[in-house]
């Protein structure tokens, strides 16, 4: 099991314009690193495969360092919508704990808002 998240959300803009690169600059500062940003669409990534695996999810670093990747897309009539997925890119693991999931949620909900307020 390769991804235990992976979560869609369509943010409607409501007449507002949506400026992909300040929403990008929005994203790094929340922590993501921003790997294609132009046009209609983002790409980021988020966290440490490695971190995570050091500290896990039940201490701050390590949900700090969630890794996860981002994609942001304009569309509907007129770019105005926005297609947020975030999923999980942890790796392989023996098992999961429900923990994780939660903490991916939480994730999910902070992008969210920093989406809806670029």
């Amino acid at each position: 099991m390769a991804e235990i998240f992976d979560r869609r959300e369509e943010i409607p803009l409501d007449g507002r314009d949506a400026d992909i690169g300040r929403l990008a600059t929005r994203l790094r500062s929340a922590g993501w690193r921003v790997a294609q940003g132009d046009g209609d669409r983002i790409d980021a990534v988020h966290g440490s495969r490695f971190t995570f695996r050091m500290f896990g999810c039940y201490t701050q670093i390590g949900r700090r360092n969630l890794p996860a990747r981002l994609e942001i897309r304009r569309e509907g009539a007129a770019s105005a919508l926005l297609s947020v997925r975030l999923y999980s890119d942890e790796g392989w693991y023996l098992f999961y704990v429900s923990e994780v999931t939660t903490a991916y949620e939480e994730l999910l909900h902070k992008t969210l808002e920093t989406v809806r307020d670029a």
